[in-house]
């Protein structure tokens, strides 16, 4: 018995009635369209199945036992197999379609077989859609003071020493401050020493407020989690830092954001909150993120050293801002070189950290502890590219 697909009048191999009561939802995606959309088969289509071989040229990714998947150059298939079914049932060549609903990154992922490209896509693909809605609350005022905002509670030391330890007008907000759930333990925690989370959390909270106390200022902390204690470290919203931050410091006359250099995911969401405020008309710049920026030492015409041939610190950068389209050129930055009483106040400042610094600073390799390194602080002030839309009302 053969039918015709509702979704695109494909004829399609009927399983029986007793599969399409138990059937399980299938999943197909053609690595030909798969920027656009996944596609999910009709309620009639829907069939238990076995697993099936995998024709000749092609790959098997079969993993869950009622879906057996094959990819070949170009495409991807589904084939049903089985004593309930035959091995055509559940080819569909339905047009593509998103269930934003249903596909959930975590969901993308479990998926057996998915091709990391295609969530790559999906994600991105989010981004833009909620780029082209976002309106921030946050409103630019070459009056009003200016705004660092710091990943977590040590970044603003860590990168922006200079900053804080000077006379200008500026407010310290750190971004993800908040305090998880009792009784969990991640990774990092662990390897600071830690035996809760939540506990750490408030010590990190203390340690922040005495570090910044010694170049008089006070830090606000926002509520939102770091990635290390969300469930989905890409889920948190752009909207959601904007209505966080607008309700502490509705003004700024500039903004400084992390750029991102070695990808920590709460790093890289700062500094996209960033550019999108640019568009806004406020002025942001960009600041190196240690540790993660010294991997492989400073560049040659940031630390005055001989250029190393062998050494090309500047690709390792743009691995990770070449995608900044507001980028200046890389080697257009400014450089800050602290002087010796400046150096020594902020390494004081960086070992207030007691729970952090001993790891960051690579235990006995002494990193952060290096005047080389610590020494130095870079930045660059990003360029506005195209036509600037208008703030939301406050």
């Amino acid at each position: 018995m053969r039918s015709d697909c509702s979704r695109c009048n494909t004829p399609q191999a009927l399983p029986s009635a007793r599969c399409r009561r138990r059937g399980a939802r299938l999943v197909i995606a053609s690595y030909i369209q798969a920027s656009h959309a996944i596609v999910s088969t009709s309620a009639h289509q829907r069939v238990r199945t076995g697993r099936a071989s995998a024709p000749p040229g092609t790959r098997s990714d079969a993993t869950d036992p009622l879906v057996s998947i094959v990819s070949a150059p170009g495409k991807l298939t589904i084939l049903a197999s089985g004593p309930e079914t035959s091995a055509a049932a559940a080819r569909c060549s339905a047009s593509l379609y998103w269930r934003s609903s249903w596909m959930s990154p975590a969901r993308l992922r479990s998926l057996p077989g998915l091709p990391r490209k295609l969530y790559r896509r999906s994600q991105a693909l989010r981004q833009q859609r909620e780029e082209r809605r976002f309106r921030t609350r946050l409103r630019p005022d070459q009056d009003a003071p200016e705004l660092l905002l710091s990943p977590h509670w040590d970044d603003a030391v860590l990168d922006c020493f200079a900053l804080l330890d000077s006379e200008r007008e500026l407010k310290v907000v750190n971004v993800f401050a908040g305090v998880p759930s009792p009784g969990k333990l991640t990774p990092w925690d662990a390897i600071t020493g830690a035996t809760d989370s939540a506990a750490r959390a408030r010590e990190r909270i203390a340690e922040d407020t005495v570090a910044l106390a010694r170049t008089g200022r006070q830090p606000v902390n926002l509520a939102l989690l770091d990635a290390q204690y969300r469930a989905d470290p890409q889920a948190l919203r752009l909207h959601e830092l904007d209505s966080a931050l607008a309700a502490e410091v509705p003004v700024a006359s500039r903004l400084y954001v992390p750029a991102g250099i070695g990808a920590h995911p709460d790093h890289v969401f700062v500094r996209r909150y960033g550019r999108m405020l640019l568009r806004f008309g406020m002025p942001v710049t960009l600041y190196a993120d240690l540790p993660y920026c010294i991997f492989h030492g400073w560049p040659h015409w940031v630390d005055g050293e001989d250029r190393d041939p062998a050494r090309n610190v500047n690709a390792y950068w743009e691995l990770f801002l070449g995608a900044v389209e507001e980028m200046p050129p890389l080697e257009s930055a400014e450089i800050v070189h602290l002087d010796e009483a400046r150096r020594q106040a902020k390494l004081a400042a960086m070992r207030c950290y007691r729970t952090q610094y001993p790891s960051l600073n690579y235990g006995a390799r002494v990193v952060l502890g290096d005047p080389a390194i610590h020494g130095f602080e870079v930045r660059w002030e990003l360029r506005p590219r195209g036509p600037q839309p208008h703030c939301a009302a406050a």
